[in-house]
Parts: structure tokens; sequence; C-alpha cells
């Protein structure tokens, strides 16, 4: 690809979007975008890895079909999608440290294990997996590859989240919800467009170089990130509303909990000037919840706290433990909210300073859930702090 010529690439992310768009089940989304990666790419086989949050395979696809010599490279393949949580780009696999000592003593026997390796993560609903890329010389995949296999897995994650949502979608609604649901519905190959542009874009060299392309650039990624987000949370909203079985219940660690909620906000709050501190007191070994429903939950309090606080503040996510139940907050540095605001900050549609609303309805509805309940309170100096409880779990869930 010409590095500043990337119309057929977007074309190829395009095509892509329009070919999944109407694909429900997750398992053919899967086949036809790994079979989409291969082609452009000119790779020898891809593998496509989709699993629980807790990283227990649900599927497996392989495009050519899967040969019993490969067993080997699947093994490798699903503990590399268990452990990594970002791109992989391996020009030679046989090279001195080019894999993790557990994988490469995974791979010592084989033989035609492939030389070239490309993968990229992918998320959508309650699932996550990996696109793996393969081909049998070194140095077979350019950052252009990368780039449309970014691309690619970001197309995914919409089509598997419409799939997910439209799976669930067997409760009745209220008109206007369905209204809404249809627009949502609709929005779906526009973001992914989008979101798919962005990619390629922000792989072109000549963009990268100049400084203030690269700050449009991340802009706009930030941005459709936020409207891809606001979509999923708006659909989730109007199915906690109406009753539709959303939640997914297992026995989760909130300390890991805690971990993915850092991860997620300390790129957004670092170049802010502000600054995430953490507590934990008394936390249980396990916690049953959905932890993505409550991972959204403390990201969109976290973005809530950041979104109020001043520059150099300090931002306060704690988690503490009682035989009850587990109670996590957000406090922050900011002005503090007007007292005749509070019983409307969990409505759905009330207009904040900044924003829809719609993150703290979200918010409430996913606590409801899970039988807890949230709340907030002023702090005399400044600030304020959001609270959420989750019920301890059972005698005989910790059992299980």
């Amino acid at each position: 690809m010409d590095a500043n010529n990337p119309p057929a690439d977007l074309d190829l992310i395009t095509r892509l979007v329009q070919e999944i768009g109407e694909i429900d089940p997750l398992e053919g989304i899967l086949d036809v975008s790994l079979q989409r990666a291969v082609a452009v790419t000119s790779a020898s086989r891809g593998l496509a890895l989709l699993m629980d949050d807790a990283g227990l395979p649900l599927h497996t696809l392989h495009y050519p079909r899967k040969t019993l010599a490969e067993n080997r490279l699947l093994g490798v393949l699903q503990q590399i999608a268990i452990e990594a949580t970002d791109d992989l780009w391996i020009a030679d696999t046989q090279a001195p440290n080019a894999l993790q000592p557990a994988w490469q003593l995974a791979i010592s026997a084989s033989t035609d294990f492939p030389r070239s390796l490309l993968g990229v993560p992918f998320r959508g609903g309650n699932c996550r997996g990996y696109i793996f890329l393969c081909h049998p010389s070194s140095g077979a995949f350019t950052n252009r590859h990368r780039t449309l296999l970014k691309a690619f897995a970001a197309s995914v994650s919409l089509a598997i989240s419409r799939a997910h949502t439209l799976k669930n979608a067997d409760a009745p609604v209220e008109e206007t919800d369905l209204w809404v649901t249809s627009i949502i519905h609709d929005l779906r190959s526009p973001i992914a467009n989008l979101t798919g542009t962005l990619e390629v874009l922000a792989g072109i060299p000549a963009l990268n170089a100049n400084a203030s392309a690269a700050s449009l650039l991340a802009i706009a990624q930030r941005s459709a990130q936020r409207l891809e987000k606001l979509a999923l949370a708006l659909m989730d909203t109007l199915r906690l509303r109406s009753g539709q079985p959303v939640a997914h219940f297992k026995m989760i660690s909130p300390h890991a909990l805690l971990n993915e909620a850092m991860a997620v906000m300390e790129g957004q709050i670092s170049p802010l000037g502000q600054t995430l501190k953490r507590v934990e007191i008394s936390l249980p070994a396990s916690l049953y919840a959905d932890s993505g429903l409550l991972e959204r939950v403390l990201v969109n309090l976290l973005e809530n706290a950041s979104r109020y606080s001043p520059e150099g503040s300090r931002i306060t996510l704690s988690a503490t433990g009682t035989t009850d139940a587990v109670t996590f907050s957000v406090r922050d540095e900011g002005p503090g909210i007007p007292a005749e605001r509070i019983p409307l900050l969990f409505t759905p549609y009330q207009p904040q300073a900044s924003g829809t609303g719609l993150g703290l309805a979200y918010c409430k509805l996913a606590v409801n859930a899970h039988g807890g309940k949230i709340w907030v309170e002023n702090l005399p100096e400044h600030g304020s702090i959001f609270y959420f409880s989750i019920p301890a779990p059972a005698a005989d869930r910790l059992d299980a």
C-alpha cells in the first residue's frame, strides 16, 4: 500500500463490515473475517480463538481446515491468547528469544511451526479472542498487514457485540426503546467503518510523522471509541430496563476487576495530569458477579471523576470487603455535586454538565442487576465519592 494512498485498504474494510453486518452466529462472523484476513495478507493459515472472560475456549476456527499436525500450534496460540492482551508480531519465531520460554518449549519438537506470526485481540459482548495469521517464511508480515488486521479485529468486535445483543433481545420492550434499538442497530456499520478507517490512517507513517496530524488522529480515535462505548452502553441500558437477561454471573476476582479498570483508565488519566490511586481493604478472593458489567461500572465512574477533576488532582479507586458485601468507591477532588442534582444523577437521559447522563443510569441498572445498590456523597471540603456495593457470594457458591 502506498502510505499516502490508502483507499484500497479502506475499501477492504468497508466490504468486510458490510459482509459481516448481517451475520448473526458468532462462528460465521469469525469465519468470514478469518478468510478475508488470510486472503489480503497472503498468510498460509489463519486461526481465530474465541474465549470467555475467564480465558476458557468457546470456539476455534481454522482456515484452511486444521490438520492433526497443527495441534501443537493450536496449543501454543491458545496459551498466547490467554496470556497476551496486545498485538503479537513476530518476524521469526525461530530467532533467539523470539518467544517466551513456555511457548518455546511447546514448539521445540515441531519442525513446521510458522516462522512468521501475527496476532490481534478482539472483544465483543462477554467474549474475547484473538485472530492469528501464520506464514512459513520469516518476515512475511508488514506493518500494513498489522494495521489491516487491527481494523478487521475492530470490525469483528462490533459485529460480535451486535450479534450478542440481538441474541438476547427476545423480551418485550417499550415502543420508544424498540425505536432506539433499531437506530443503534443501523449505526453498527458506520461505527465499524469509522473505527476501521482510523486504524488504517493510524498506520500511515507520513501522518504519524506530522505532530499535528497525529494529534488530530488520536482525538478522532478516542472519539470513535467513545461513540462505540456509548452505543453499547445505551443498548445494555435498554435491555436492563426491559428485564432482558444481560448479566453472566460467575465467580470472579474483585482484585482482577480492579486491575482491569485501572488498566483501562491509567492511559486516559495520565495525559490530563491526574493520578490514580488504588486502595484495597480485606477483599475476598471471589465475588459472584458479571465481570464485564462491573468493569464498565468502574470505568464509567472513573471517567466521570476524571471529567470533573482539575489537573494535578488525585482520583482514588477503593474496594472494601465484609462478610455481607464488597463495596467499591471512586473519590474525586472536583467541585462536588449540587444537592438538587443528586436525586436525578442515576435517571436515564438526564443531561449532566458534560455528557448525556447515560453512564450513571447504566451504572445503577447494572448494580441493581447484581442485587446491589449505588449512591453518592459530597465531601465536606470538596469533591465527591460514588459508592456501589455487591452482595458477597452465598456459601454454596463459594463451595462450588
